[in-house]
């Protein structure tokens, strides 16, 4: 079976569609004839002759010199660089491109733009950051949006740099704590109110660590979580159910107004209502102390 080709005279090319290859099917469609266009730039329409075409070295590119000419004309000005023995046209404080870039980078004129690693970073960021100063909005849209389409792997990133960079994470929330105040204490008013039984339990902790140095009793790290997973929503008090964190407190089981301390071992569930009535008590005041065990861990 022999391969079709365009149709039209003079044309090898395989057959695309409706008789023709893909060029000329996409001159067609695009115009509505499959004449050839005339060999002009896009820009103004300068017809591409000899010598009006100039070839870019990097990429081997056709440019209109007609527009290339306007354009230096409107936005070079005249004049040559001002650094001695560069010819090369000024397009900024007298400067050429080159020695423009070395005097923004490096601070003079002398040496090529040869970066350090160190270096390097930090000229990055510095356009990373001023591109973000100048497209904030755009810039917030698209963060947003990324992180919406993978936040759990935005969150992981984060966090291994939190572990990774703790003084510098420290600093930057210390200086947007200093900049934002109102907007931190709005946050903070909008978690109080989303958060009662965390906060709660914050207070809880703060508590208990005051009362205990000023008792001067041992403190250390109670885990709240840790204890309700063991012991359940069992009250260790009554032996009653917990119905709900509204009615959850926690009892030191040796009071530490009777030396007892804040740490995990001394802390067990309790009503609030129990624990309120327990008080300064030991348990064995409190019940016959042959009814009263500690409770099973889970």
């Amino acid at each position: 079976m022999t391969q079709r080709t365009c149709s039209l005279d003079g044309c090898d090319r395989p057959h695309y569609g409706n008789g023709l290859c893909q060029r000329d099917y996409a001159r067609l469609k695009r115009t509505g004839t499959t004449d050839a266009p005339p060999d002009v730039c896009r820009k103004e329409g300068h017809p591409l002759t000899p010598d009006n075409v100039i070839v870019d070295e990097k990429t081997g590119k056709r440019r209109c010199l007609k527009c290339r000419e306007a354009y230096k004309a409107a936005f070079i000005p005249a004049g040559i660089c001002s650094v001695p023995g560069c010819g090369r046209p000024a397009i900024a404080k007298g400067l050429c491109t080159r020695d423009y870039q070395r005097m923004k980078i490096k601070g003079n004129t002398d040496d090529p733009v040869r970066l350090t690693p160190e270096e390097r970073i930090l000229h990055r960021r510095a356009a990373v950051n001023a591109h973000y100063a100048r497209n904030r909005v755009a810039s917030r849209r698209k963060a947003r949006a990324r992180y919406r389409a993978n936040a759990k792997a935005e969150n992981e990133r984060s966090r291994r740099w939190r572990e990774a960079n703790p003084e510098r994470n420290a600093e930057i929330q210390r200086a947007w704590r200093e900049a934002n105040p109102e907007r931190r204490a709005e946050l903070y008013r909008k978690w109080v109110a989303d958060n009662p039984e965390r906060v709660r339990a914050i207070h809880r902790d703060k508590s208990g660590r005051r009362r205990a140095r000023m008792a001067a009793t041992s403190v250390g790290p109670v885990d709240y979580v840790r204890i309700i997973a063991e012991f359940g929503m069992t009250c260790h008090i009554c032996r009653g159910e917990i119905a709900s964190l509204s009615h959850l407190d926690f009892d030191h089981v040796i009071p530490i107004a009777r030396g007892g301390g804040h740490i995990q071992g001394n802390v067990l569930p309790s009503h609030a209502r129990c624990n309120r009535r327990k008080g300064a008590k030991l348990m064995s005041e409190l019940i016959a102390p042959e009814s009263w065990k500690p409770p099973a861990v889970a």
